[in-house]
């Protein structure tokens, strides 16, 4: 499960904040596993065995920070916001 949770903030961050990738990615594992379950359940633990395999590329390739999502950018536009406006106003 986690490392679905990182490739999909992977694809969502790399989509620009569109969720049709991630759904896609969704969409597609879980019909493949069912499938795959069903049928050849050996192929479920290689799907799996891939996934996590590029989880832990994603997360070494692209770093944790990288991964944040939206809310980096909100927490430092804040603090940059508040130390312009602590300087205007001579507060320290």
């Amino acid at each position: 499960m986690l490392a679905g949770g990182i490739i999909m903030t992977y694809l969502y961050n790399e989509s620009g904040g569109k969720t049709l990738l991630p759904i896609l990615f969704h969409t597609t594992w879980n019909i493949a596993a069912q499938v795959s379950l069903e049928t050849f359940p050996e192929v479920t633990y290689v799907l799996t065995t891939l996934q996590m395999i590029t989880a832990v590329l994603i997360v070494i390739i692209y770093r944790p920070k990288n991964l944040a999502g939206r809310a980096r950018y909100a927490i430092a536009e804040s603090a940059s916001q508040e130390v312009i406006l602590k300087g205007q106003y001579g507060v320290q």
